[in-house]
């Protein structure tokens, strides 16, 4: 089988032919429509049945999970300005919905909460000096 330089093979699209390997592979520069990385992918890689990155195919499956006080709800088809797989989280105190980055998930550098407790805690700041003013 020829590989196509542009084609779409699966989730991957060849850019450009890198050549044999020194095992007389031959390997070619693609882009994952998964998770947008560029990634050296061998020829019998793509002339496989809907072949993906190995980042991919090892990556986890984040639904379900929950980080400080989101909820991942589910995988978007769409990718954010550093490539990175975006994910639908749902606030487990008021239900608010934001996106979220695969790695912002994975190491927990995000919001803690979405705005709903700011306001819970001003509210209740608010509610404590009225208090001590009676």
């Amino acid at each position: 089988m020829d590989i196509i330089i542009g084609k779409q093979y699966g989730k991957l699209e060849v850019l450009k032919d890198l050549g044999n390997t020194p095992s007389r592979h031959r390997k070619y520069e693609c882009i994952c429509h998964e998770c947008g990385r560029i990634v050296p992918v061998t020829k019998e890689r793509l002339c496989k049945d809907n072949p993906v990155c190995y980042s991919c195919e090892k990556s986890k499956n984040l639904k379900g999970r929950r980080i400080n006080e989101f909820k991942v709800v589910q995988k978007l088809y769409k990718l954010d300005k550093d490539n990175r797989r975006l994910w639908l989280c749902e606030c487990v105190n008021c239900g608010s919905k934001i996106e979220l980055n695969s790695k912002m998930i994975l190491r927990g550098k995000m919001r803690r909460h979405c705005h709903c407790e700011t306001i819970r805690n001003n509210l209740n700041k608010d509610f404590v000096k009225q208090m001590e003013g009676l």
